[in-house]
């Protein structure tokens, strides 16, 4: 796979960078995308993507090789990866979105939860299951809404560049619980106010409108200092991470209320 994917996009076949360089990449990618081998590539990073449970989990389950090999194709923004600084209106960012209402389909990514986690998290079957849990933890009397990444139109997954067309917006709650899809499942955790959501305007060269929604992880001490996501982005641990959410995920806002600009210290 290594091999296949070094001769179509003429990356390092034996040596890790950093941060690929991104024009290099794009140039190999539309040379190559009658090459099968370049659906092996989206396939890998609709897997990276669709998968937020990689980017706050301690370490990598797939290990050294997996996040070598990461290193050497990916590029954060490309599966959805940023930091709070990074988004403002007119940036440019190589992103891959996944087909809309994406879902885990194997089984050995079917939802689990040790019993410790059952006030925090849970494995709904279906919207009513997911409510209820909704109301549990935010209060039978409280209000909330439900948010997620949208697309205009469904296309093609295609990695191509985005431009902030505005300002992020901030949805501020008191809590949030999101819930990701996971074979049969959606796998919900609630999370208080070290997290931040975000509502991004994005417009793809190929005229995509993408709403999407990011997750902002205030405080990333708790992850391993050599985790993956520290890697491919200029960051230390305990520094703000981000990550935008595929299509059918959902995030539930306390209260919700939407202020204009980023507002992240």
């Amino acid at each position: 796979m290594r091999n296949d994917l070094s001769a179509t996009f003429g990356h390092y076949s034996n040596g890790v960078r950093d941060v690929p360089k991104q024009e290099h990449f794009h140039g190999n990618t539309n040379e190559a995308m009658k090459n099968t081998s370049v659906k092996l590539y989206y396939k890998i990073l609709d897997e990276l993507f669709k998968r937020p449970a990689l980017l706050v989990a301690t370490a990598s389950k797939f290990g050294k090789e997996f996040d070598n090999f990461v290193l050497d194709f990916v590029q954060a923004s490309y599966i959805g990866l940023f930091t709070p600084d990074d988004v403002y209106f007119g940036k440019i960012m190589p992103i891959y979105f996944p087909q809309a209402k994406i879902s885990v389909d194997h089984q050995q990514e079917k939802c689990e939860i040790a019993p410790a986690e059952v006030e925090t998290k849970i494995c709904a079957r279906d919207m009513e299951s997911m409510l209820d849990y909704v109301h549990r933890v935010f209060g039978s009397d409280s209000e909330f809404k439900a948010v997620e990444t949208k697309h205009s139109m469904i296309s093609a997954p295609l990695l191509q560049d985005y431009i902030v067309l505005e300002d992020p917006q901030e949805i501020k709650g008191p809590g949030i619980v999101i819930c990701h899809p996971m074979y049969e499942d959606f796998f919900c955790h609630y999370d208080a106010d070290a997290t931040k959501v975000l509502k991004v305007s994005l417009g793809g060269n190929n005229g995509d409108k993408v709403e999407a929604i990011g997750i902002c992880h205030m405080d990333t001490s708790g992850l391993s200092h050599d985790h993956i996501a520290f890697r491919l982005l200029p960051i230390k641990l305990g520094s703000p991470l981000c990550h935008f959410l595929a299509a059918g995920h959902l995030v539930w806002v306390q209260s919700a209320a939407v202020s204009q600009g980023l507002l992240i210290n």
